[in-house]
């Protein structure tokens, strides 16, 4: 017959096992390529809101009532340690943000509440940001203080804010249609975002192909093989019309670099600068 000590002490065990089995299943793990590399992060069960809400100021308020009192600080945690350790700027954390959201709420499935999920996970990673409606389309806007172009911006507080997501619109005739922002402060979320990339992570060697590049300068002929990446595409879609300094200061890609820079310095090493 047990005695009260070890029948206490299986009952604990047993206990903390159910418990664990427990936190287990309320989490479930997030799995997408990014950057050549399989990402994994670990998405509480409270973080898949079933919202299907209307796209006014009290829709749009539920969905976040319902997402704020979830368990979601994790994973703005391995969102933001990832953007640490691959040195993420902002356009490429914002990559990272969308195919996170994807992974819980596909676009196609309700793109309402797939915008909100990058919104709210903009703001929890500290980013200033804005969600506006009209009833029907829901646009959300970055604070940033570069020249960004053709895009459609509203000044708030003397501070500009970028849409992020008009192109899945096409176009929309801001004459005829009112967007109303929804007033969602959101303690922290005080960063501004920069467009500019200034490190380019080396992606996955399965994501590289080899180019050949020829041409005739001067009646010399010059002869590159090039590594690429189809990764580097991708990362880029819809990147805005911005000032040219951003363009030419973008950064290569380690592989692509030690791919052409290094014979190319060779090849002109010696040529007159002025021609």
């Amino acid at each position: 017959m047990l005695t009260i000590g070890p029948l206490k002490k299986i009952l604990a065990i047993l206990i903390l096992w159910v418990c664990a089995q427990s936190l287990q299943a309320q989490t479930e793990p997030l799995r997408f390529d990014f950057l050549g590399e399989k990402i994994e992060f670990q998405a509480d069960s409270s973080l898949y809101v079933n919202w299907e809400g209307s796209l006014t100021a009290a829709g749009i308020r539920d969905f976040y009532d319902i997402i704020n009192q979830s368990a979601y600080t994790g994973l703005i945690e391995s969102l933001v340690a990832t953007r640490d350790r691959y040195k993420l700027d902002d356009w490429l954390f914002y990559q990272l943000i969308r195919r996170t959201a994807q992974g819980i709420s596909p676009k196609y499935g309700n793109y309402a509440r797939y915008t909100l999920y990058k919104w709210f996970f903009l703001v929890k990673s500290g980013y200033n940001s804005i969600v506006t409606v009209d009833g029907e389309r829901i646009l959300f806007y970055i604070q940033t203080d570069e020249n960004v172009y053709n895009i459609p911006y509203r000044v708030k507080e003397g501070k500009q804010y970028v849409c992020l997501n008009y192109h899945d619109y096409g176009q929309i005739d801001f004459t005829k249609t009112k967007f109303s922002e929804v007033d969602l402060p959101v303690a922290g979320a005080n960063r501004g975002f920069t467009y500019k990339v200034t490190h380019m992570p080396d992606l996955g060697p399965a994501t590289y192909q080899e180019k050949d590049i020829a041409f005739n300068y001067y009646e010399e002929g010059y002869h590159f093989k090039i590594k690429l990446s189809t990764g580097v595409k991708a990362l880029f879609t819809n990147y805005p019309v911005v000032d040219y300094g951003s363009y030419f200061n973008t950064p290569l890609s380690g592989p692509t670099y030690t791919s052409l820079i290094p014979e190319l310095k060779k090849r002109v090493k010696g040529l007159n600068k002025k021609k």
